[in-house]
């Protein structure tokens, strides 16, 4: 009977394949360490040959950023409505107080229309086309949807086109909430100031509106 064999000198290899294999990692691992020992200069070379000049910065081209306080004036002047604002850079958008919420279609599109109050008690019944609908979720988990609509703030002395979600904030201390919509790229927020952008004006120094509330609706309708 034949029987198959294997040569001597495989099978003296064989069973030392094992330690073959750790005697070339120790070995690779002593070359690398040996390299680097004289590899600082040499990493300092090239972090010197790749290393960036500093570069002259215009000033023209740094944005300049108002400072705005925790509350802050707001004028909604399609409105004629003064509020007291909380800024808060935890929201994404600026929230404005509604009630009696309801939908309207109107030329093929959706409008809302809701009540409002500002912080004189100037009471609004206002109209505006919905940009589109907004799912939020509360700080206790639940999940609402809200209108957003384009309003126009006037904060201090600039103005500002941004989005606005409505809901109704009769509960709560304020009625209109400063998001980030508006904050970012405008201003830096310091908390422990509170309308450094203007104190909320007396009732004879209030400005008038651009737009009495028949032109809105007006408007609203074209």
């Amino acid at each position: 009977m034949e029987t198959e064999t294997t040569p001597r000198f495989f099978m003296t290899w064989a069973p030392n394949r094992a330690g073959f294999a750790v005697a070339a990692r120790l070995l690779v691992g002593a070359t690398l360490l040996l390299a680097g020992a004289g590899a600082g200069p040499w990493l300092a070379g090239v972090a010197r040959a790749v290393e960036v000049p500093p570069q002259d910065i215009d000033e023209k081209e740094v944005p300049t950023k108002d400072l705005m306080g925790r509350i802050e004036a707001v004028f909604l002047p399609q409105a004629d409505l003064w509020l007291d604002a909380r800024v808060d850079t935890g929201a994404k958008m600026c929230s404005m107080h509604a009630r009696h919420i309801k939908k309207v279609h109107r030329d093929e599109k959706l409008y809302v229309q809701f009540d409002t109050t500002d912080d004189r008690g100037q009471k609004r019944s206002l109209l505006r086309e919905v940009l589109y609908v907004k799912k939020v979720k509360s700080s206790n988990g639940a999940i609402s949807e809200r209108f957003v609509i384009k309003a126009k703030l006037r904060v201090g002395d600039r103005e500002h086109d941004v989005e606005v979600n409505l809901n109704d904030r009769s509960s709560m201390q304020y009625k209109m909430l400063i998001g980030r919509n508006l904050l970012l790229g405008n201003y830096t927020v310091d908390v422990a100031f509170s309308h450094a952008l203007g104190p909320f004006p007396e009732q004879g120094q209030l400005p008038l509106g651009d737009a009495s509330l028949q032109d809105i609706e007006e408007d609203d309708q074209d």
